[in-house]
């Protein structure tokens, strides 16, 4: 994962107002079964909320819609996230990631998502916010 700080492991670290992005590499979804360069990117999107509305204070969202969109074929089982933009009024939140894997750029991904005050995902950052 990376953020305003350098790549690292440690979530607290990125608990920030930084652009984050994070790399994947699929867990098998079923046992004894190889998995899919589109299993392994169609997890990934379901991490956009986390990428794209993760702040200071931890990310105060729950997804309630994404939508994947590819141009091409991934060409790993290892594909990342990077926050494009993101916009929020009122408790809800619209947000859009670039999907890329090491051959560069593959697609978006969209997300909208609720405010969900009182289960927020806080990471003990630095900068808290809460």
């Amino acid at each position: 994962m990376a953020s305003s700080e350098p790549w690292s492991n440690r979530f607290e670290d990125h608990q920030n107002e930084g652009r984050h992005q994070m790399w994947h590499q699929l867990v098998p979804i079923v046992l004894d079964e190889p998995g899919t360069t589109f299993q392994a990117t169609a997890g990934i999107a379901d991490t956009a909320n986390m990428v794209c509305n993760w702040g200071s204070g931890g990310v105060p969202y729950i997804n309630s819609d994404l939508s994947l969109m590819l141009a091409r074929r991934p060409g790993s089982m290892e594909v990342g996230l990077r926050a494009l933009d993101h916009v929020q009024r009122d408790g809800v939140s619209v947000a859009t990631a670039e999907v890329f894997d090491r051959e560069g750029p593959l697609g978006t991904v969209s997300v909208t998502a609720v405010a969900n005050p009182m289960d927020t995902l806080d990471f003990g950052g630095k900068a808290k916010g809460n």
